[in-house]
This record gives C-alpha cells, sequence and structure tokens, in this order.
C-alpha cells in the first residue's frame, strides 16, 4: 500500500508546473501617460501575468488569488485589471492599462503563474506605487507686482494643484518671449534676462518673490 502511495503521489507530483520566478529588475512600469501605463514582466519560465490597478491610498491587502480574480476583496471596485502571457523564459512582455485618471498616485499589484495543464500560482503579490502623468498646466489664480526700490516684488498663487512658476524680467516695449526662453531665464532675443527665477508654488498657497540684480 505504502509503494502504491508513493506511486499515485509521485505521478500528482508530475502534473504539477513549478511556480515560475519573477526575472530581477521585475515586474516594472513603463511609459507612464496621463490616462494609463504599461506593465512589463519577465520570468524564468512561461506562464500568465495578472494584475491589479487601484486607486492610493489603499485600504486592503490583496492575496495572490485577488490579484488573479481582478477584485478587492472588500468589494471596492479596482481602476483596472487583466492578464497576458509570457511565452519565453527570460523574455521581458507588457500589456497596456488605460482609463485612469490625470495625476493621480495608483497601486499596482501583481502575481504570475506557471503554464500547463495544472498552473501553480505564486504565492507572494509584488506592489508597487505609480503617479500619472500631469498633462496640463496650473492655473494662476492671482498675480501683482510692485516696485521696490530698483527690484520687482511679485505675489502669485496657483489655484488648482501645485507648481513651478517661472519668471523672466526684460525691458518695457520688448516683445514678450517664449514659454521656453521664460523657462531658461532668456529675453526674447535669446539673451540672458535683466532678472530670472523660479519658484514651487503649493496650491492656494500665495508667494511674493523679488527680483534681484535688475536696474
Amino acid at each position: 500500500t505504502g509503494d502504491g502511495e508513493r506511486e499515485r503521489f509521485g505521478r500528482g507530483r508530475g502534473l504539477l508546473q513549478a511556480v515560475p520566478n519573477d526575472v530581477a529588475g521585475y515586474p516594472r512600469v513603463r511609459a507612464v501617460t496621463m490616462d494609463g501605463f504599461d506593465v512589463e514582466h519577465a520570468l524564468d519560465a512561461p506562464g500568465t501575468v495578472y494584475y491589479v490597478v487601484r486607486l492610493s491610498p489603499t485600504t486592503t491587502v490583496l492575496s495572490a488569488a485577488n490579484v488573479k480574480g481582478g477584485v478587492d476583496p472588500s468589494g471596492a471596485p479596482v481602476a483596472a485589471s487583466g492578464r497576458f502571457s509570457v511565452t519565453l523564459a527570460g523574455v521581458a512582455v507588457s500589456a497596456t492599462v488605460r482609463g485612469l485618471l490625470e495625476n493621480r498616485a495608483y497601486v499596482l499589484s501583481v502575481v504570475s503563474e506557471s503554464s500547463g495543464a495544472t498552473p501553480t500560482l505564486q504565492s507572494t503579490v509584488q506592489t508597487q506605487s505609480v503617479m500619472t502623468a500631469d498633462g496640463t498646466a496650473p492655473v494662476v489664480s492671482s498675480f501683482t507686482h510692485e516696485a521696490r526700490g530698483t527690484e520687482i516684488a511679485m505675489t502669485v498663487a496657483l489655484g488648482d494643484e501645485d507648481g513651478t512658476f517661472y519668471y523672466v524680467l526684460q525691458l518695457r516695449g520688448s516683445t514678450a518671449p517664449t514659454v521656453q526662453q521664460v523657462v531658461d531665464g532668456l529675453q526674447n532675443d535669446g539673451t540672458p534676462a535683466l532678472a530670472k527665477g523660479s519658484a514651487y508654488l503649493a496650491k492656494g498657497r500665495p508667494q511674493t518673490l523679488v527680483t534681484t540684480g535688475s536696474v
């Protein structure tokens, strides 16, 4: 009886496919856009990759079975979920996630499963944070300026999001510089501005900047 049990156990083990291992550096996120990104993965054997994307912050931890099923155990909707196949060991494959919100933080959860008649699912879920791109410029909600001796004081506030404010100073009557020239601190003719600067502004918090070195 013992030999028979061992024989049946051996046949059962023969049907199981070994759990695939993640290649170092994978999974990873690539090609982040305003509404999505690419999930890229490579395994040491053929298999299937499952992923779930949720808005951050999350309140639950996903199990491997949750990721495979594309569900949040709390019943909350997920932003995106899917699967894709890795057919060659060591060769990266990617899937594109779309339909996300601009400039928002998400949590990506990934787990892989072996191929074959009896696939085996990884027990550990790989998780990482992703921030979608910000494709719109901040809105300047207020801007005032006044002379302070030989300098100019500007008070500016952003109304909808944090951002970086750039300025250049050139003589009255000069042709306005391009956006890129302002960022680069140049006048419209490509020469250095009389004064230039930048500051990171928090949304809704006015900040005063004073030029230096102006005439």
